[in-house]
């Protein structure tokens, strides 16, 4: 029986078949890689899936709304090597989207349920796909039959494989989809020969006519109904009439040497770039006025499709694919995703984590909450190493392609040095850098010998060069430097240059490479393997000895150090070698992934390594078995923190990649945030970490809630509905654990619980009131304990009948400095005051704006204005809720304090006190579905001496803001601190958060961006709190950001 491996698979489970082990896969779904070709697009028929398939080997299937990947489907029994999931040759979707096909490099074609990717057939066509190392070979189908095309040959086969027909045949210029065409309705097939355009007929195969093109085709397209057929050459593009070929019209390019694609579209024919010529345009052909109409100048695609509702869907390469409107002009991306980490460090005192990632980004982990503190600055290539100077002061990092090597104070972030070679290819920089010591570093490069760099001038100061080799490793140790060249040879010196530099020849000639070197015990003894196993022990304190080989060790060794009187020796394979000096293997043990690549540390009982598609491991030293990860996707935009138990931490990004997948069945991570989300794993993965208080029940067959099912049965998703309102009715189903009545989402907004009806136990209704143009309307419910949340179910919907309203923009302004209960802030009113008379904006009319400061703030206050925002306020409408003031964690609730919040006790609070639930309810009252919050408070505790505000702890407050935004649909940005008390800023006259605010809308001096939407200023935010704490207190103070519900402008 085939298997079908779906998604990037994260196991945290002993060995066993697939779907039957007692603990859970976390699935994780990236986008294609950024060197994938996208060769055919298709939308579902319902317009819930987009599907995509690339020429790497694998099929995604993504949500079409919200872009986020389900599945990647692939043969796992073919390819068990998820890395390397070898060529696709060509793809097609079926003409309903109900599968796909793919024919792959060995020559064998699969079929792929959709969208589930079961395999369905799988056959050879060995003898189709060519020779040579490059084969060619494309496929078409009308759904009935497949044809397979190369370039002097095509077949006409049934679904299963069965060989019906074949026919030899011209020449084709170049075997791909622009090159081969058949009409939507699967009576013709269109072939662009070597100067020559030929049209056969489907089911025999025989040539119906041809026509003799002079200059050579670029792109073929026949006419959804058989009646005409297009072509492009470099010169223009060519209408012709079925039967007889006649001209129906031309249209010249003004760049001669474009490369269009072609693409039927409403009886129109519509051009796309697909190879790069300095014009990336897609264009209407207007043949009546010979001319192109340009809709698009950013449309370089490699291939493209018509959408059941028509719209446009454009592959490219790069892995990137994305649906058009033209109507709009509107886009959905499908972003390709190089996520990942490429090379890490720890600081040797405050046990920070230090990532450099395949982008070139640079980042430090806070040992204490397990998120990202500073980013630095310089490197925006593949970060080849990422290293801490010795007295943890200084960090260096160099890439992989432009060859810089930039240098940091590692506390401010500011530059110290910066070297660069000035390259600029990949795998042309620097391969890798080490410290010599906190002042110095030595790099390696192509084409160059290894240098000596002083890091605060980034002046090159000394290198060794042996016979224009390039060094392949190096270790330092008290001043002295060992490095190891291709054709296996070592050199040894003294950096300050006290002794004279020592240079040998390793046996079995210069076709070896030196694989790994360290020193020993002292830096007199130096051990050294070759890439072929060869152990080698050399006493560099006798110039005129030669070293010895001592031992073979089997398998691709990365990298070898010496530890506690022994080598410890790790291999590509996952597996650790102790070896004693005298070349006698001791001890293996092997690490939970057997694709270990990356550096490694071991520290406080924990290894740390990159393992497994740029993910970083973090291992029990001991038994090896996996701890967690951390992984970086879209482009390291997100992240999560995955612990082996099944908790899980991240930002809203990275949590939208992860699924469990348990007992054959998937479900969303978000699914399972209330019982699961723990904020600070990472601080408790790395080494030294303290384990959180927070404990839930290992995730595992036996003790996961299965989560109710959720359908939306009306209106039908992509439906244009009459009149204002709609009914929307919703099926529940229990699977075993119970059933919550269904929410209700429109446009990312949770609507108010009370509107929902029930018509049994099992069904729901509820009339939305809807907006002009698109409606998205979601469902979802959980179960009885109120834990695990139902997968969502979409629907989207167009309303013609809505009259154009202009939107509001509704403002709730709080702000509290003195409280009954005697807590101060000195600028929360000021603040407050600011937001109520400075947020404004040129796209909405003014709506409902309330300020409240002090004495005005109570619970009961703040409710009764909600209220009456509520009952103004309408579905195309924004709200913005800005509180400023105290806010405290209490059994893991965030909840905010009002002027009148009583704080004798626990229960007192709250009972007196605005808790996330209360403040979601208030939120989803408020018809708006544009919503922003926007939470400025510091934490809370007891008074103490000082008069300083001592804080709970803050990973609480982090989860309760993250389940808040998500169940209420809403934008929300709140400051945060790690330490034990938050302050504000005198110098700015604001709390930073807000004055960060009101900087990012042009409030504080008119140059603010020309244009913001919500997800927009809470990036800005992101970037100007940290920068602007860093430069008045010395401290960076972090935020936390969410966004549910969909993006929308604040000003234009």
């Amino acid at each position: 029986m085939k298997r079908v491996l779906i998604g990037i698979v994260i196991i945290f489970a002993s060995c066993g078949l697939l779907w039957a082990q007692e603990k859970p896969e976390l699935s994780l779904q990236r986008g294609h890689s950024g060197q994938a070709d996208i060769l055919a697009t298709a939308l579902s028929k319902d317009l819930r899936y987009a599907y995509t398939a690339d020429n790497e080997g694998s099929v995604k299937v993504w949500n079409a709304d919200t872009g986020q990947v389900l599945r990647t489907i692939y043969d796992a029994d073919a390819y068990p090597d998820e890395e390397d999931l070898g060529k696709t040759l060509s793809s097609v979707f079926s003409p309903t989207a109900d599968w796909v096909a793919t024919w792959d490099g060995k020559g064998v074609v699969r079929r792929f349920a959709l969208p589930d990717g079961k395999i369905i057939d799988s056959f050879p066509v060995e003898e189709m796909k060519g020779d040579g190392w490059d084969p060619e070979g494309f496929l078409l189908t009308d759904g009935r039959s497949l044809y397979l095309f190369n370039r002097t040959r095509m077949e006409k086969r049934a679904l299963d494989g069965t060989l019906n027909l074949q026919r030899e045949i011209p020449e084709i210029f170049d075997v791909s989809l622009h090159y081969v065409s058949l009409s939507s309705d699967g009576r013709v097939l269109a072939v662009g020969h070597e100067g020559r355009l030929s049209l056969y007929q489907t089911t025999d195969l025989e040539l119906l006519e041809s026509k003799t093109v002079q200059e050579p085709l670029r792109a073929v397209a026949v006419s959804p109904e058989s009646d005409r057929v297009a072509y492009t050459t470099q010169e223009e593009v060519v209408l012709l009439q079925i039967p007889g070929l006649s001209d129906k019209g031309r249209i010249p390019f003004d760049d001669s040497w474009a490369d269009r694609g072609l693409l039927w579209y409403q009886g129109d024919v519509y051009l796309y770039t697909y190879q790069w010529s300095g014009k990336e345009l897609l264009a209407r052909a207007d043949f009546a006025a010979s001319k192109l109409d340009i809709l698009e100048e950013d449309a370089y695609a490699v291939s493209a499709s018509v959408t059941p509702d028509s719209r446009m869907f454009f592959g490219r390469f790069g892995g990137d694919s994305w649906i058009y409107d033209p109507s709009t002009k509107e886009r959905r991306a499908f972003a390709s995703d190089i996520g990942g980490f490429s090379s890490f460090d720890l600081h040797p005192t405050s046990g920070d984590l230090f990532t450099g990632s395949r982008q070139g980004e640079v980042a430090r982990w806070s040992h204490q909450n397990g998120r990202v503190e500073r980013r630095y600055e310089g490197l925006d290539a593949w970060i080849s190493s990422v290293k801490v100077s010795p007295d943890g002061k200084r960090l260096m990092a160099a890439d992989y392609s432009s060859g810089r090597v930039v240098c940091w104070d590692i506390d401010s972030g500011a530059t110290l040095s910066t070297l660069d070679l000035n390259r600029g290819k990949f795998a042309d920089g620097v391969v890798w850098a080490r410290w010599v010591d906190s002042d110095h570093y030595v790099y390696s490069a192509p084409r160059k010998p290894l240098t000596l760099v002083d890091a605060v001038t980034g002046q090159e100061t000394i290198s060794w060069e042996v016979e224009k080799a390039r060094p392949l490793r190096a270790d330092v140790r008290n001043g002295r430097l060992v490095a190891g060249y291709d054709g296996n040879r070592l050199l040894e010196t003294s950096v300050g240059g006290t002794r004279d530099t020592l240079i040998k020849q390793l046996p079995y000639g210069r076709t070896c490479r030196v694989a790994a070197l360290t020193y020993g015990a002292t830096n007199q003894t130096v051990f050294c393997l070759d890439h072929r196993g060869h152990l080698f022990r050399w006493n560099t304190s006798d110039p005129a000895g030669e070293p010895e080989e001592i031992g073979e060790i089997e398998g691709h060794v990365l990298d070898m150090d010496f530890h506690e009187g022994a080598l410890r020796i790790w291999r590509r394979d996952g597996k650790i070698l102790t070896v004693n000096p005298e070349g006698k293997v001791l001890t293996s043990m092997q690490l939970a992934d057997d694709n270990v690549w990356g550096a490694k540390i071991v520290a406080d009982g924990t290894i740390v390594a990159i393992a497994d598609y740029y993910k970083l491991g973090f291992y029990d030293a001991e038994t090896g078995l996996r701890r967690g990860r951390l992984v970086g996707v879209r482009d390291n935009s997100g992240w999560v923190a995955l612990e082996a138990s099944g908790s899980f931490d991240g930002n809203d990004v990275g949590l939208s990649t992860i699924q469990f997948s348990l007992d054959g069945e998937l479900y969303g991570v978000d699914q399972f945030l209330t019982q699961y989300l723990r904020p600070g794993i990472l601080a408790e993965l790395l080494p030294g970490g303290k384990k959180s208080l927070r404990t839930a029940a290992p995730l595992t067959s036996s003790t996961v809630k299965k989560p109710p099912s959720v359908r939306i049965l009306e209106p039908a998703s992509g439906a244009q509905v009459s009149g204002e309102k709609v009914q929307v009715r919703i099926e529940v189903g229990a699977r075993g654990s119970g059933a919550s009545p269904p929410l209700v989402y429109h446009n990312g907004h949770k609507l108010p619980e009370a509107g929902l009806q029930k018509i049994d136990d099992s069904h729901f209704q509820y009339e939305v009131e809807l907006v002009q143009g698109l409606n998205e309307i979601q469902a979802t419910a959980f179960d009885s304990s109120n834990q695990v949340e139902s997968r969502r179910d979409r629907i989207r919907v167009t309303a013609p009948d809505v009259k154009d309203r202009a939107p509001k923009l509704h403002l709730l302004s709080v702000g509290i400095d003195s409280y009954g209960s005697g807590l101060k802030l000195e600028f929360a009113g000021e603040d407050a005051q600011s937001i109520s008379e400075l947020f404004q904006s040129d796209l909405y009319s003014t709506g409902t704006r309330t300020l409240l400061k002090n004495e005005e703030a109570t619970q009961q206050g703040i409710k009764e204005a909600i209220a009456r925002l509520a009952a103004v306020a309408e579905p195309q409408d924004a709200f913005v809720l800005y509180l400023a003031g105290h806010g405290t964690v209490v059994n893991d609730t965030y909840y905010f304090l009002p002027q009148d919040v009583q704080t004798g006790s626990d229960q007192e609070l709250e009972k007196t006190a605005l808790s996330a639930d209360l403040l979601g309810t208030m939120l989803a009252s408020v018809p708006a579905t544009k919503q922003l919050l926007v939470l400025d408070t510091c934490r809370a505790g007891k008074l103490v001496e000082d008069g300083k505000i001592y804080s709970r702890p803050g990973l609480e407050e982090v989860r309760s803001h993250n389940l808040l935004s998500r169940t209420s649909g809403t934008f929300l940005i709140a400051a945060t601190k790690d330490k034990d008390y938050a302050f504000e800023i005198p110098q700015l006259g604001h709390g930073i958060l807000t004055y960060s605010v009101l900087e990012t809308l042009g409030a504080k001096d008119g140059k603010g961006e020309s244009a913001v939407t919500a997800n927009e200023l809470l990036r800005a935010v992101s970037q100007k709190v940290p920068e602007l704490s860093q430069k008045y207190n010395g401290t960076r103070q972090m935020v936390v950001q969410y966004s549910s519900g969909q993006d929308f402008p604040l000003t234009k």
